[in-house]
Protein backbone atom coordinates (compact mmCIF):
# COMPACT_ATOMS: atom_id res chain seq x y z
CA UNK A 1 0.00 0.00 0.00
CA UNK A 2 2.91 2.11 0.62
CA UNK A 3 4.60 1.56 -2.05
CA UNK A 4 1.55 2.26 -4.45
CA UNK A 5 1.02 5.55 -2.82
CA UNK A 6 4.77 6.18 -3.27
CA UNK A 7 4.82 5.67 -6.71
CA UNK A 8 1.64 7.99 -7.04
CA UNK A 9 3.24 10.58 -5.57
CA UNK A 10 6.48 10.47 -7.46
CA UNK A 11 4.40 10.55 -10.44
CA UNK A 12 2.69 13.58 -9.61
CA UNK A 13 5.46 15.50 -8.51
CA UNK A 14 7.11 15.62 -11.58
CA UNK A 15 3.47 16.90 -13.50
CA UNK A 16 3.82 20.05 -11.25
CA UNK A 17 7.75 20.50 -12.14
CA UNK A 18 6.84 20.66 -15.61
CA UNK A 19 3.98 23.03 -14.99
CA UNK A 20 6.12 25.22 -13.60
CA UNK A 21 8.54 25.12 -15.93
CA UNK A 22 5.92 26.09 -17.99
CA UNK A 23 4.86 28.70 -16.70
CA UNK A 24 8.19 29.79 -15.92
CA UNK A 25 9.16 29.57 -19.56
CA UNK A 26 5.45 30.82 -20.71
CA UNK A 27 6.64 34.15 -18.14
CA UNK A 28 10.13 34.12 -19.76
CA UNK A 29 8.48 34.18 -23.31
CA UNK A 30 6.30 36.73 -22.16
CA UNK A 31 8.95 39.05 -20.84
CA UNK A 32 11.50 38.63 -24.10
CA UNK A 33 8.82 38.98 -26.62
CA UNK A 34 7.54 42.86 -24.63
CA UNK A 35 10.96 44.11 -25.05
CA UNK A 36 11.60 43.07 -28.59
CA UNK A 37 8.50 44.64 -29.28
CA UNK A 38 9.02 47.68 -27.88
CA UNK A 39 12.21 47.78 -29.39
CA UNK A 40 10.18 47.55 -32.71
CA UNK A 41 8.03 50.41 -31.97
CA UNK A 42 10.94 52.57 -31.16
CA UNK A 43 12.98 51.44 -34.02
CA UNK A 44 9.68 52.45 -36.02
CA UNK A 45 9.23 55.98 -34.19
CA UNK A 46 12.72 57.64 -35.61
CA UNK A 47 11.45 56.39 -39.12
CA UNK A 48 7.94 57.96 -38.55
CA UNK A 49 9.35 61.29 -37.45
CA UNK A 50 12.08 61.54 -40.64
CA UNK A 51 8.99 60.79 -42.62
CA UNK A 52 7.30 63.87 -41.53
CA UNK A 53 10.39 65.71 -41.22
CA UNK A 54 10.79 65.71 -45.08
CA UNK A 55 7.65 66.43 -45.58
CA UNK A 56 7.62 69.39 -43.50
CA UNK A 57 11.24 70.28 -45.53
CA UNK A 58 9.03 69.01 -48.69
CA UNK A 59 5.98 71.82 -48.30
CA UNK A 60 8.15 74.49 -47.50
CA UNK A 61 10.15 73.86 -50.28
CA UNK A 62 6.78 74.16 -52.45
CA UNK A 63 5.76 77.24 -50.83
CA UNK A 64 9.01 78.79 -51.31
CA UNK A 65 9.03 78.03 -55.00
CA UNK A 66 5.44 78.89 -55.63
CA UNK A 67 5.96 82.64 -53.61
CA UNK A 68 8.71 82.64 -55.80
CA UNK A 69 7.07 82.51 -58.83
CA UNK A 70 4.50 84.78 -57.98
CA UNK A 71 7.38 87.46 -56.86
CA UNK A 72 8.71 86.82 -60.49
CA UNK A 73 5.24 87.53 -62.04
CA UNK A 74 4.48 90.45 -59.92
CA UNK A 75 8.42 91.64 -60.98
CA UNK A 76 7.21 90.63 -64.69
CA UNK A 77 3.71 92.70 -64.54
CA UNK A 78 5.40 95.76 -63.13
CA UNK A 79 7.94 96.18 -65.79
CA UNK A 80 5.58 95.59 -68.33
CA UNK A 81 3.01 97.63 -66.88
CA UNK A 82 5.20 100.75 -66.44
CA UNK A 83 6.47 99.99 -70.16
CA UNK A 84 3.49 100.37 -71.53
CA UNK A 85 2.69 103.94 -68.97
CA UNK A 86 6.18 105.20 -70.26
CA UNK A 87 4.39 104.11 -74.29
CA UNK A 88 1.44 105.69 -73.30
CA UNK A 89 3.04 108.86 -71.82
CA UNK A 90 5.21 109.96 -75.16
CA UNK A 91 2.13 108.88 -77.37
CA UNK A 92 0.27 111.65 -74.86
CA UNK A 93 3.45 113.71 -75.12
CA UNK A 94 3.39 113.57 -78.87
CA UNK A 95 -0.33 113.93 -79.42
CA UNK A 96 -0.29 116.89 -77.16
CA UNK A 97 2.50 119.09 -78.95
CA UNK A 98 0.75 118.23 -82.38
CA UNK A 99 -2.29 119.65 -81.48
CA UNK A 100 -0.61 122.77 -79.64
CA UNK A 101 1.85 123.21 -83.01
CA UNK A 102 -1.64 122.86 -84.65
CA UNK A 103 -3.32 125.63 -82.35
CA UNK A 104 -0.57 127.84 -82.28
CA UNK A 105 -0.13 128.41 -86.22
CA UNK A 106 -3.57 128.27 -87.21
CA UNK A 107 -4.92 130.25 -84.40
CA UNK A 108 -5.33 133.37 -86.64
CA UNK A 109 -8.24 131.04 -88.51
CA UNK A 110 -9.43 129.18 -85.69
CA UNK A 111 -10.05 132.47 -83.54
CA UNK A 112 -12.49 133.17 -86.14
CA UNK A 113 -14.80 130.42 -85.17
CA UNK A 114 -17.06 131.60 -81.93
CA UNK A 115 -16.90 128.17 -80.27
CA UNK A 116 -13.24 128.44 -80.17
CA UNK A 117 -11.88 131.50 -79.79
CA UNK A 118 -12.77 131.70 -76.12
CA UNK A 119 -10.64 128.61 -75.88
CA UNK A 120 -7.83 130.30 -77.66
CA UNK A 121 -8.41 133.71 -75.50
CA UNK A 122 -7.58 131.46 -72.49
CA UNK A 123 -4.37 130.16 -73.50
CA UNK A 124 -3.26 133.08 -74.75
CA UNK A 125 -3.74 134.48 -71.27
CA UNK A 126 -1.28 132.25 -70.14
CA UNK A 127 0.81 132.58 -72.55
CA UNK A 128 0.81 136.64 -73.16
CA UNK A 129 -0.18 135.99 -76.55
CA UNK A 130 -2.74 138.05 -78.76
CA UNK A 131 -5.67 137.10 -81.17
CA UNK A 132 -6.58 139.26 -84.18
CA UNK A 133 -9.31 140.44 -84.03
CA UNK A 134 -12.95 138.68 -85.33
CA UNK A 135 -13.70 139.99 -88.71
CA UNK A 136 -16.85 139.39 -90.42
CA UNK A 137 -17.54 141.67 -93.82
CA UNK A 138 -20.32 139.97 -94.44
CA UNK A 139 -21.89 141.67 -91.23
CA UNK A 140 -21.31 144.95 -92.13
CA UNK A 141 -24.37 146.57 -93.73
CA UNK A 142 -24.60 149.90 -96.04
CA UNK A 143 -28.08 152.12 -96.22
CA UNK A 144 -28.75 155.43 -97.05
CA UNK A 145 -26.18 155.54 -100.10
CA UNK A 146 -26.53 159.15 -101.43
CA UNK A 147 -23.80 160.87 -104.44
CA UNK A 148 -24.38 164.66 -104.14
CA UNK A 149 -22.50 167.80 -105.76
CA UNK A 150 -20.18 169.03 -102.85
CA UNK A 151 -21.93 172.67 -101.92
CA UNK A 152 -18.44 174.63 -101.91
CA UNK A 153 -17.01 172.92 -105.05
CA UNK A 154 -18.41 171.92 -108.17
CA UNK A 155 -15.41 169.75 -109.35
CA UNK A 156 -15.51 167.83 -105.91
CA UNK A 157 -18.54 165.42 -104.70
CA UNK A 158 -20.30 164.00 -101.85
CA UNK A 159 -21.08 160.97 -100.65
CA UNK A 160 -23.13 160.25 -97.54
CA UNK A 161 -23.93 156.62 -96.12
CA UNK A 162 -25.26 154.86 -92.93
CA UNK A 163 -22.81 151.37 -91.84
CA UNK A 164 -24.17 149.38 -89.29
CA UNK A 165 -22.33 146.30 -87.89
CA UNK A 166 -24.52 143.89 -87.32
CA UNK A 167 -22.26 140.87 -85.68
CA UNK A 168 -23.02 140.40 -82.19
CA UNK A 169 -19.67 141.59 -81.45
CA UNK A 170 -16.78 144.75 -82.58
CA UNK A 171 -14.45 143.90 -85.05
CA UNK A 172 -11.96 146.07 -87.08
CA UNK A 173 -13.44 149.35 -89.59
CA UNK A 174 -13.60 147.73 -93.15
CA UNK A 175 -11.99 149.98 -96.11
CA UNK A 176 -14.48 151.22 -97.80
CA UNK A 177 -14.41 150.72 -101.68
CA UNK A 178 -17.17 153.81 -103.95
CA UNK A 179 -17.17 152.36 -107.64
CA UNK A 180 -19.04 154.13 -110.68
CA UNK A 181 -19.78 152.36 -113.75
CA UNK A 182 -21.67 153.53 -116.84
CA UNK A 183 -25.47 152.42 -118.41
CA UNK A 184 -23.37 149.29 -119.38
CA UNK A 185 -21.85 148.59 -115.80
CA UNK A 186 -18.79 149.01 -116.97
CA UNK A 187 -16.36 150.53 -115.11
CA UNK A 188 -16.01 153.91 -115.14
CA UNK A 189 -14.12 154.82 -111.32
CA UNK A 190 -13.52 154.37 -108.08
CA UNK A 191 -12.13 154.95 -104.60
CA UNK A 192 -11.07 152.93 -101.53
CA UNK A 193 -11.19 155.12 -98.36
CA UNK A 194 -8.86 153.71 -94.83
CA UNK A 195 -10.34 154.27 -91.42
CA UNK A 196 -8.19 157.55 -91.14
CA UNK A 197 -9.91 159.05 -94.46
CA UNK A 198 -13.58 158.41 -93.18
CA UNK A 199 -13.36 158.45 -89.05
CA UNK A 200 -14.04 161.96 -87.63
CA UNK A 201 -15.11 163.11 -84.54
CA UNK A 202 -15.25 160.41 -81.15
CA UNK A 203 -14.78 157.97 -83.52
CA UNK A 204 -11.34 159.25 -85.50
CA UNK A 205 -8.45 156.86 -84.12
CA UNK A 206 -10.55 154.06 -83.10
CA UNK A 207 -9.73 150.50 -84.13
CA UNK A 208 -13.23 148.49 -83.97
CA UNK A 209 -16.33 149.81 -85.12
CA UNK A 210 -19.00 149.13 -82.73
CA UNK A 211 -21.46 146.52 -82.70
CA UNK A 212 -25.32 147.63 -83.80
CA UNK A 213 -24.23 150.56 -83.53
CA UNK A 214 -25.17 153.23 -86.78
CA UNK A 215 -22.32 155.01 -87.92
CA UNK A 216 -23.01 158.22 -90.28
CA UNK A 217 -20.31 159.18 -93.11
CA UNK A 218 -19.79 161.84 -95.17
CA UNK A 219 -17.38 161.21 -97.82
CA UNK A 220 -15.54 163.66 -100.34
CA UNK A 221 -14.23 163.06 -104.45
CA UNK A 222 -13.33 164.21 -106.95
CA UNK A 223 -16.64 163.76 -110.01
CA UNK A 224 -15.92 161.17 -111.63
CA UNK A 225 -17.34 162.69 -114.95
CA UNK A 226 -20.99 162.45 -116.61
CA UNK A 227 -20.57 158.75 -117.14
CA UNK A 228 -20.44 157.86 -113.97
CA UNK A 229 -24.63 157.20 -113.30
CA UNK A 230 -24.28 154.30 -111.42
CA UNK A 231 -22.38 153.82 -108.12
CA UNK A 232 -22.35 150.73 -105.31
CA UNK A 233 -20.39 150.78 -102.00
CA UNK A 234 -18.58 147.89 -100.52
CA UNK A 235 -16.20 146.93 -98.13
CA UNK A 236 -12.93 145.13 -97.64
CA UNK A 237 -10.83 143.70 -95.05
CA UNK A 238 -8.34 146.08 -93.68
CA UNK A 239 -4.81 144.49 -94.08
CA UNK A 240 -1.65 145.16 -92.25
Amino acid sequence: MNIFNAGKDVDSEPESIIENKQTKALTSDAETSKPEQSQDEVTASPTTGQSSSTLNSLLKKVDKEQVEIRHERRTKRSKISKKRLLQYSVVLSACLTLGFQYLWFNKDELSLNPAIRPYLQSVCKTLNCTLPPVVNISEIQSSQLLVRIHPDNEQMMVVDAVIVNQASHPQPWPKLSLAFTDLQDQPVASRTFSPKEYLGGELAGTKEMPANQAIRLSLELLDPGPDAVNYRLTFKRKTR
